[in-house]
This record gives C-alpha cells, structure tokens and sequence, in this order.
C-alpha cells in the first residue's frame, strides 16, 4: 500500500508539475489617471521587444495579458504598437500572475511580484542615469574619460556581484541585462568619440573585456538590445585593432562562434540594410545555412515579400536636394547614367571612413561619362555650414547634397533607410538595382559597377 501512495503521490507531483510549466503567465492589473484608451504588452524575442498583443483597456480600468507560452523574464507595457510608447519593464517569475496598479503610466513598486526583485532594477537604473549623465556633461574631456569610466566599471562590478537575491533565474537574467545595458553604452560611445578619445577608452578594463570577448552563447538574445549589442560590436572591433575588412559582413561573421548569433546577425544584416537583387542572393547562398531557429526563418521569409518593391529593376523612387549654391539635383535627371548614391552624415564614423575608399572609387571612373556619383548629407539644416566646410576641407568629389529633414527626409523615408552610410546603386534605364550595395571599401561594389557600363 505504501508504495502504491508513494506512486499517486509521485504521479500527482508530476501532473502539478507540468501544469505549472504549462501555465505560462498572466500580466494583469488596473490604470488610474491613464490618459490612453490602449494598452500593449511586448516581449524579448532574439534580442530584441516585439509586440504581444495590444488591448482596450476594459470599462472597470482593469487589463488582462495571458502568456500561455510565457517563460519567467522581463516583460514591457506600451500605449500601442509603437516600440517607443513602452514605459514600463516588469520582471514576472515563471507561472506566476500579477496585479499591477498603474497610475498615468507609473507602475506601483509594490504591486509588482516579488518586489525585492524590482528593487535590483531600480538600482541598476539608477546607477546607470548617475553615472551616464556624468559622461554626457564631462565626456568631451578627454583629460576625464579615465576617471568617469573607472567610476563607472567599479560600480557596475559591484552591482553585478550584488544580484544575490533566491530567485536564480532572475541573478542570471538581471547580470545579463545589465552586461548588455553596460558595455552596449561603451560600444556607442566609441562610435562617436575622436580618435584620441578612442585610444584613451580602450585603455580602460570595459574595453579590454570587450577585446576578448568571445561569443560563444546565444544567451544575449534573451534580453532587450541583445540584438542591438551584437550588432554595434564588429565595427568597434574593427576599429579597435585598426583592421579595415575588405568585406565587412564575412569579417563580422568570424567574431561570433554560436550558429544562432549568426543566424541572427544575417538575418538582422539583410533586413536592416535592406538587402535586395543580387546582393540578397549571395548572402542568402553563402550564409543562409546560419538561419537555424524558426523565428529567423519567418522573420527572412516575410522579408522576401516586402522587398519586391525594392527588387531589382523595379522603378528607382525619386528625389531631389539643393547643393551647396542651392542648385537642386533630381535623382530623375540623371537618367541614362549609372548612378550611386552615398547617403551619410558628418558625424558618422563608419560613413568618414567609407569616404576614402569613396575617393578611390570615384577615381578610378574619373574619365568614364556613364557614370554618376551623388552624396546626400542627411545633417540637419542648422549644420549646414558645418557640412559645407567639411566637404571642402575633404575635397569632397561628386554631386554633394544635403537633406531638409533629417532622418525624416523623404529619402529616408522612401527608401526605408534608418542607418547610415547607405549606399544605393541605378542603372541607366533608371531602376533599382540595389538599394544597400557593397560598401565603397568592398571590391563586390566594383564588380556591381562595371557589369552595369
């Protein structure tokens, strides 16, 4: 008989068990003083927040997110479908619900579950908009970049010994969000900094972590801006070694030793910069065996049906800009000629570096009447001046133009670019045939030229 209890006993346990890993999650709780009529609930996939699902929110101020597939981590609650209307971050333990009181957009700390928790959170933020602010207000000394980044290393150090509360799995994902909040900061502002500034950084035990770094785990797409952190590492990389990679794709590829992160980072590669036509192909034959999860499949299977618009030979989407003089140059009155457009910005590293092997290209093709080479400045209207002495101090070669709007220029907007440098190449009929092409420091941009004179 005792066994046979022990058995039911064991059965029972198992059958609670797998009920309670079935749950998932629930996210739930009530808004007062909201000024929306919505509210959304997004969640970390590969590194980066999607959006769950957006709901009203209902007549007695209460909302409701059941997560039936819901593993404990961090959680998001937005206004809408917009990533930038999230304004709160909740850590929810795995099966385990919630009843939040939301006051205008402000989460209640103690109405959060486990709050101990969100008090490792709280802290991390803190320290994070102390020492950040300092850097904005100091940073540009050169003279205090040591002192303000060893602050900084000492206090994130202690932070990530500190997460020691009883809940295991929450130690793991708060030292992993806050690695990746951290040392993605460094790989920014490294990114914008002078060269001086840049030697003096790499001085520093942040940066001799980053240098040996190995990426070996997929663990960084667990959290938000995982995605975004193993993306900004290759450039600082490259420059951080002096290295200038002929092809910069193949060369980012090499840093990454998990078939995930790979995976991830093509898929990010050819979305992000809207790879197209024969550009797509290469990659897709060279690398596309790195897309091994089945959100990176989708993710690149819808991507194929958004491009057609940008397919080659498909209609070059026109645009216009005035010069330096206030001549306006239309991309349409270039037709019957090769066309690339650079479009860049002067306070963008990666695009001043692009501008050498730029020079070289547009030499090379110095005496051939086939071919046009346009630069669209995408600097703000109130930079002008600083746009126009930095192409003359350069010597600047090829049809220099400058946007009206930014980043929300029509180019931009049309082109559906959201980083720079971009470079857009056109046949003489007029039509697309790339609108991301090889990068001026690639010889695969050449070999594009030359098949189209």
């Amino acid at each position: 008989m005792n066994t046979i209890i022990r058995y039911i006993l064991l059965i029972a346990f198992i059958t609670m068990f797998t009920d309670m890993k079935s749950q998932g999650l629930t996210l739930s709780g009530r808004v007062t003083n909201y000024p929306h009529n919505y509210v959304s609930l997004y969640q970390v996939n590969d590194g980066d927040l999607k959006l769950y699902e957006v709901i009203p929110i209902q007549s007695d101020s209460l909302f409701r997110f059941d997560v039936p597939q819901g593993e404990a981590g961090f959680y998001y609650l937005g206004v809408d479908d917009q990533i930038k209307s999230v304004f709160a971050e909740i850590y929810i333990p795995q099966g385990q619900a919630s009843n939040l009181l939301v006051d205008n957009k402000v989460v209640a700390e103690e109405s959060v579950p486990e709050p101990a928790l969100a008090a490792y959170q709280k802290k991390w933020d803190e320290l994070k908009r102390i020492h950040q602010i300092r850097y904005f207000k100091e940073g540009r000394d050169t003279a205090n970049i040591e002192n303000m980044m060893s602050a900084y290393d000492e206090d994130y150090l202690k932070f990530i010994e500190g997460v020691q509360s009883s809940n295991h799995d929450f130690n793991a994902i708060m030292r992993l969000k806050a690695e990746v909040e951290y040392e993605l900061f460094w790989l920014r502002s490294f990114s914008m900094v002078t060269e001086a500034a840049s030697q003096k950084m790499l001085q520093q035990s942040v940066f001799k972590r980053l240098l040996n770094k190995r990426f070996d785990s997929a663990k960084y797409l667990l959290v938000k801006d995982g995605s975004h952190y193993l993306n900004s590492y290759p450039s600082f990389y490259a420059r951080a070694n002096g290295h200038r990679p002929e092809d910069y794709f193949k060369y980012s590829m090499s840093l990454f030793n998990n078939d995930k992160l790979k995976g991830q980072l093509l898929k990010d590669h050819i979305i992000m910069r809207k790879k197209s036509g024969k550009d797509y192909d290469y990659l897709m034959e060279t690398y596309g065996h790195n897309l091994v999860t089945e959100s990176q499949k989708k993710a690149i299977a819808a991507y194929e049906k958004e491009i057609k618009k940008f397919a080659a030979d498909s209609p070059a989407i026109d645009f216009r800009y005035a010069d330096a003089s206030g001549q306006v140059h239309a991309l349409s009155d270039y037709k019957g000629k090769v066309v690339l457009v650079d479009v860049w910005a002067t306070w963008c590293a990666p695009c001043k570096a692009e501008i050498p092997h730029l020079e070289k290209v547009i030499d090379h093709y110095e005496t051939n009447p086939d071919i046009v080479f346009i630069s669209v400045s995408i600097d703000k209207q109130k930079d002008k001046a600083k746009w126009e002495k930095f192409i003359e101090e350069h010597g600047m070669k090829g049809i220099q133009l400058i946007t009206d709007k930014g980043f929300k220029s029509q180019i931009m907007l049309d082109y559906e670019i959201t980083g720079v440098p971009r470079f857009m190449l056109f046949n003489k009929e007029g039509n697309i045939v790339s609108v991301n092409a090889a990068r001026p420091s690639n010889p695969r941009l050449k070999e594009m030229i030359d098949e189209l004179l």
